[in-house]
């Protein structure tokens, strides 16, 4: 139950904060809150931040896919008692 909180609290705040920017859409409201109160050079380091949690998390979800595809899927009933080295090179390609 803590993220909901960790997204709702801080939106509910930007509308009280910036209400003049957040009429009627309160999709913007969380986007907004760090364009009116970081600087430039924290605002970077911020958006850094986000697009490398959503690499680690597309890179996480990548590694699980190949290993259920290659280990449970593939190995299993396509192509049985092969060496590591063929499956390894098999979850290259579904990269």
């Amino acid at each position: 139950m803590l993220f909901p909180f960790l997204t709702v609290i801080p939106g509910l705040a930007s509308l009280l904060v910036i209400p003049h920017k957040i009429e009627s859409n309160y999709n913007p409201a969380l986007p907004m809150m760090p364009l009116h109160y970081y600087p430039v050079g924290l605002l970077g380091i911020g958006v850094t931040a986000l697009l490398a949690s959503f690499m680690s998390g597309i890179a996480g979800n990548l590694t699980a896919f190949n290993t259920v595809w290659t280990y449970d899927i593939y190995q299993s009933y396509f192509a049985p008692n092969r060496s590591d080295r063929h499956y390894l090179q098999v979850g290259r390609i579904v990269s």
